[in-house]
């Protein structure tokens, strides 16, 4: 996502869908909060120097995959409602 274009605001979350072959898609939904503290899965891409835009990233690899489970869609919606509920 271009930075300039995906703000890391407490509200704003990325919706993700991956899809491999055989399996059934996964769907994701992140907080644009985890880019504050870029790692090996949620990366930050500045491009000194070079043509492309700064960018956030993530990082879909098979050893990644577990820390991308804590933001599976349905676990994070309902996550969401029971904070907003109190």
């Amino acid at each position: 996502m271009e930075k300039t274009k995906f703000d890391l605001e407490d509200h704003l979350y990325l919706a993700l869908g991956r899809l491999r072959d055989g399996e059934p898609p996964e769907l994701f939904f992140i907080p644009s909060s985890v880019w504050r503290a870029p790692d090996a899965v949620f990366v930050e891409h500045n491009y000194e120097g070079l043509k492309s835009r700064p960018e956030w990233g993530i990082n879909l690899s098979q050893k990644n995959a577990p820390r991308l489970q804590q933001y599976a869609f349905l676990s994070t919606v309902e996550r969401i409602l029971s904070e907003a509920a109190g």
